[in-house]
């Protein structure tokens, strides 16, 4: 990219994926540089770049957080992602979930090969 080009507010919205309004209001709230020209508002290509950058979120696998969850003034710690335990529980609730979808399919009772009753209806 061309980091000195000007966009204007709906090539900004479309990269962003928001609308005009969203990108006035970012320009309101000061989170995006910005230029005042004839006719509106430019943004240059580097200040979208560099806001995007900002609202990145980390890799959930290997997150920094406080070392207590009650206390924000910690210091940070790395979590390295799921831990073997709960992988099992996680198979063991999926597994659980498909022997009862296959009870469900057939929650008459009856088994494969026997036939219910039928009633006859008196018209």
């Amino acid at each position: 990219m061309d980091n000195n080009k000007l966009l204007r507010a709906d090539e900004v919205a479309e990269i962003l994926r928001t609308n005009k309004r969203g990108v006035s209001q970012l320009r309101r709230e000061g989170k995006i540089a910005c230029v005042r020209v004839p006719g509106g508002w430019c943004y240059p290509e580097w200040a979208v770049d560099e806001y995007v950058k900002r609202m990145l979120i980390p890799c959930q696998d290997q997150t920094k957080g406080p070392a207590c969850a009650g206390s924000r003034s910690a210091a940070s710690t790395t979590s390295y992602g799921q831990k073997p335990g709960v992988a099992a529980n996680v198979a063991l609730a999926q597994q659980t979930a498909n022997k009862l979808k296959k009870r469900s399919q057939n929650s008459s009772g009856i088994g494969e090969n026997q036939q219910g009753q039928v009633f006859q209806i008196r018209t």
